[in-house]
């Protein structure tokens, strides 16, 4: 009998041990701190509700955070992936790639050592100590460069402009009218179709077309003769004296034209750059009546400087 006691004791000892075991292995939960001077290694899922963590957590495997928050740095050795909306209210430091296979949002300044992207990349405002792009950029705000802009590609500007120099290696190809508002300085050969200007001042020659000797100048006005009486049948030169000064250098190739009409008598037979700021005007006198002076005339000229 007190065999059977004995027995029937132990059992029941070592059932409700088994019990309490089985309900401590499947789920454990604890309402007050837990403090652990060495590793606390969990094998299974954990959830915490509030957690406190005064030094390192390691996590080796997967790691789910429901709006987790630190006031130090998340170091994330592997990668981090976000599978739904993230915001960051400060600094976000990446030492390896990001990246993004959505639409990202930034509002702040996005500052990027070095950047690729291989998509397109819409920015409001973009500071960039190197960055290389696939394919488009497009900014809804001003993309600033403090230092050098390279494109190696081609670049397409719409309503671009620039405080400084504009500099391009290897030539400007503009499909559409293109106006500039200042000097347009071109140092070697410059193709223009088709191409108009309200004013035009080369420096150095101006060559049209793929031979002959380049121009230094060309200008064009009007002078003006006194009186001249050549005797019938002969010549006489007169001294046709520009509306402006410094139009004219010796030796210049002059076009001379009448702006109204000479008696009937007399005819331009001839013009040259004879001294600076001079062009002397050979008017012939045919002798068809007894007209004997041209009376005072003004005359057109073209002026060319090789």
């Amino acid at each position: 009998m007190k065999k059977q006691k004995f027995i029937s004791i132990s059992l029941s000892v070592l059932f409700s041990f088994l019990g309490v075991f089985v309900v401590a292995y499947g789920a454990t939960v604890i309402s007050t701190n837990i403090t652990t001077g060495g590793t606390l290694d969990v094998t299974g899922a954990s959830t915490l509700t509030s957690a406190t963590l005064s030094t390192t957590l390691d996590v080796t495997g997967d790691a789910t955070f429901v709006n987790a928050s630190t006031t130090g740095m998340l170091t994330v050795a592997n990668g981090f992936i976000s599978t739904a909306s993230s915001s960051i209210a400060s600094t976000f430091s990446i030492a390896g790639t990001l990246g993004v296979t959505g639409v990202s949002t930034l509002t702040g300044n996005v500052i990027l050592t070095t950047a690729s992207s291989t998509g397109q990349v819409k920015l409001d405002n973009l500071v960039v100590g190197e960055v290389s792009l696939g394919v488009s950029i497009s900014s809804a705000g001003a993309i600033s460069a403090s230092s050098t802009l390279d494109v190696t590609g081609d670049a397409t500007f719409v309503n671009a402009s620039t405080t400084g120099m504009l500099t391009i290696a290897n030539g400007l190809i503009s499909t559409a009218s293109t106006s500039i508002a200042d000097t347009l300085s071109v140092v070697g050969k410059t193709t223009m179709v088709n191409a108009s200007t309200t004013a035009i001042s080369a420096s150095g020659s101006l060559r049209i077309g793929n031979s002959g000797a380049p121009l230094t100048k060309i200008v064009a006005g009007y002078c003006t003769i006194a009186t001249l009486s050549p005797t019938a049948s002969s010549t006489a030169v007169a001294d046709c004296t520009p509306n402006e000064s410094g139009l004219i250098a010796e030796g210049d190739i002059v076009m001379v034209m009448a702006t109204g009409s000479l008696p009937v008598n007399f005819s331009i037979s001839g013009a040259s750059s004879t001294a600076t700021n001079i062009i002397g005007v050979e008017i012939y006198n045919h002798g068809y009546d007894s007209t004997a002076a041209t009376g005072i005339h003004s005359f057109n000229f073209i002026a060319i400087t090789k």
